[in-house]
């Protein structure tokens, strides 16, 4: 199934800030325990990915920790698993 993102916090910051998106099925994890999953955020040009800070669960969610990319314009945040699924 492709991530699903529920509640970003906080829902504005500056560049550079960090960010805690919630969600479902974001896999965070390969089985070598490596951190693979990714965030997209737009920025001026093409989506570009942001390395994850930390990766588990949160109560019933899903919880991914990033930093907002220096590039980052306002609109769409999306998550990319493991597997390439984008949602």
């Amino acid at each position: 199934m492709a991530p699903g993102l529920c509640k970003l916090q906080p829902i504005i910051g500056p560049n550079g800030s960090d960010i805690s998106l919630f969600g479902e099925y974001f896999k965070g994890q390969d089985a070598s325990g490596l951190n693979t999953s990714i965030v997209h955020f737009p920025v001026a040009e093409e989506q570009s990915g942001a390395s994850i800070l930390s990766w588990g669960s949160y109560l019933d969610a899903e919880r991914i920790e990033t930093t907002v990319h220096d590039d980052a314009i306002t609109g769409l945040v999306e998550g990319e698993d493991t597997d390439g699924n984008i949602g």
